[in-house]
């Protein structure tokens, strides 16, 4: 991680849910990633394991300030497993992700053992001139019409999670689209403004 990171007062328990949140999407996008040999998806893993470690070191901070006493650090102990234990849930998924782009090649039997994905996740960047620009993902209605759904929304760096349907669309928002084909194909085009090219 090479970008600084300032020290923010939020607490550890809010931190904690964000890392929740976030170990979640990168366990589901990682094996997506693998199951789909999608490039684009298995760099979002990356992007999130960026984003994961400056939750790591926010919530370090957070507890060092804290902690004023043996009492108070004996009662946060715990909570360092904590993040621990998900810095090795992120650089596992990461692990994964770098297996579709380095080109490491499953064995044959492995993938032969994969089961295939029932649905489709897709990274798409919201073009300027998207009939999406300035739409909440409610009045689009995506998930009823198409049966697609943004699972995530990267926005200037930042990470929207679980978007909602008063969640609006920004011209350069990154948007994780999950749904059927045949869906993906449309939203995906209505979002970028390119036709939609399945993995091979």
């Amino acid at each position: 991680m090479t970008r600084e990171v300032d020290y923010e007062p939020r607490s550890v328990k809010r931190l904690l849910a964000e890392m929740k949140d976030i170990a979640e999407l990168m366990i589901d996008l990682s094996y997506s990633a693998v199951l789909l040999d999608s490039d684009e998806v298995a760099e979002e893993v990356l992007q999130l394991e960026d984003e994961m470690d400056v939750l790591q070191l926010r919530t370090h901070m957070s507890l060092l300030m804290a902690s004023r006493t043996p009492d108070d650090a004996e009662a946060l102990a715990p909570v360092l497993g904590i993040v621990g234990a998900t810095e090795k849930v992120s650089d596992a998924t990461g692990d994964i992700a770098k297996i579709v782009l380095e080109d490491i090649r499953l064995p044959d039997a492995i993938r032969a053992a994969l089961p295939e994905a029932v649905e489709t996740l897709v990274r798409a960047r919201v073009d300027p001139d998207s009939r999406f620009v300035g739409e909440t993902l409610g009045g689009l209605n995506l998930e009823t019409e198409t049966g697609v759904r943004a699972i995530a929304i990267r926005r200037a760096g930042e990470w929207i999670l679980n978007p909602d349907r008063e969640t609006q669309l920004e011209p350069d928002d990154v948007v994780l689209f999950r749904g059927p084909d045949e869906g993906v194909a449309g939203v995906y085009q209505s979002t970028t403004g390119e036709a939609y090219l399945p993995p091979d």
